[in-house]
């Protein structure tokens, strides 16, 4: 039995990079096995879901790039160290209990995790692969987990390993006072978040409704140099696009989110179509979902943001109707005028509990 495997100068090849640490370095990218090379299935699963525009393999490399070694004997390891992160990933198997206390996360999340199937884009690209089966009767392989974790809830890894968070584009070099207006905000905070800058409408709007940070300087102020303009120092932006990061900065201005949503959007990070924001109004505010005329008007008062995507606008993946990001609904869900319990129960047809 054979395993195929690749090395630095594989990934180089395969993949078309000119250095492949802009791969390796990634806090979710999947972790080296002990004798530093990579499983090929694993790593073309993260490039097609998170660096799409260096899939597929180039055909000249695809064959020679995966080293095919045999299988070892399983041994016992030592606890390892997570690749790019302090996060110590332990060896063996854990069941659903342990998996939960090690990631802070609710009993019933690993449950949930362990449902997930794969998901596949218009494209054929697999965008969330399916959860690792387990080894045993409750019990599942711990490097398997914390790769699978790292992969497709990277808000949830960058918690747990306290390393700095997973970005679709980094962060650009700069002076930590540096003044940026809300324009050059828009576009670190947008590439930095989801690979496409923030439009200016859009920022204004977050601004409006907290969802960023505060200025630092705004027109006559007194201080030096004069601004004309509401402005922020790079390190206040990058504080907030790092917070955006983790699971600890989901808020909106001064008010938590509450469990119920912060719970779904660590499950469901993607776009969310109109439907779908009524059926989480609804249960936010313990009622029946909201019409879609009542959100189309909330949508002309201001009271929801405007799309973020829309049929034709040039982004990837490509969508069919206007589309919103989570950061971008929270608002309107959480308006404290109207903020209720949540009732127990799901929105996904699977008959369960949507804070799984």
């Amino acid at each position: 039995m054979t395993r195929h495997r690749i090395d630095r100068a594989g990934i180089k090849a395969r993949y078309g990079v000119k250095d492949a640490s802009a791969f390796t370095r990634l806090v979710n990218f999947p972790a080296s096995d002990e004798d530093g090379l990579w499983d090929v299935t694993q790593v073309d699963a993260w490039v097609q879901a998170m660096r799409p525009q260096f899939w597929p393999p180039r055909p000249e490399a695809a064959a020679a790039s995966a080293t095919a070694a045999p299988v070892a004997k399983a041994k016992p390891k030592k606890a390892a160290t997570a690749k790019s992160s302090g996060a110590k990933t332990a060896s063996g198997t854990e069941t659903a209990k342990e998996m939960a206390g090690r990631f802070r996360m609710s009993i019933k999340t690993p449950h949930t995790w362990a449902r997930t199937e794969e998901q596949r884009g218009p494209d054929g690209r697999i965008r969330v692969a399916a959860f690792p089966q387990p080894v045993s009767p409750g019990r599942w392989n711990v490097r398997q987990v914390d790769n699978w974790v790292r992969l497709y809830r990277p808000r949830v890894w960058a918690a747990y390993s306290g390393d700095e968070p997973r970005y679709v584009v980094p962060l650009p070099e700069g002076h930590p006072k540096d003044l940026l207006d809300i324009g050059e905000y828009g576009v670190i905070r947008g590439n930095a978040l989801s690979g496409q800058p923030a439009l200016r409408a859009t920022m204004q709007y977050y601004l409006r409704n907290d969802l960023i940070a505060v200025p630092d300087r705004i027109a006559g102020d007194g201080e030096q140099p004069e601004v004309f303009e509401p402005m922020w120092y790079r390190e206040t932006i990058y504080s907030e696009i790092r917070k955006r990061r983790t699971r600890e900065a989901v808020e909106v201005g001064e008010k938590p989110v509450s469990r119920f949503l912060r719970q779904y959007f660590e499950e469901h990070p993607g776009l969310l179509n109109l439907e779908r924001i009524a059926q989480l109004d609804g249960l936010e505010h313990n009622r029946a979902p909201t019409s879609l005329t009542t959100l189309k008007a909330y949508q002309s008062e201001g009271k929801l943001a405007p799309p973020d995507r829309r049929p034709g606008d040039g982004q990837e993946p490509p969508v069919e109707e206007l589309m919103w990001k989570p950061e971008s609904v929270l608002p309107f869900l959480c308006r404290p005028d109207l903020r209720r319990r949540a009732v127990a129960g799901g929105i996904d047809g699977d008959g369960e509990p949507a804070d799984q």
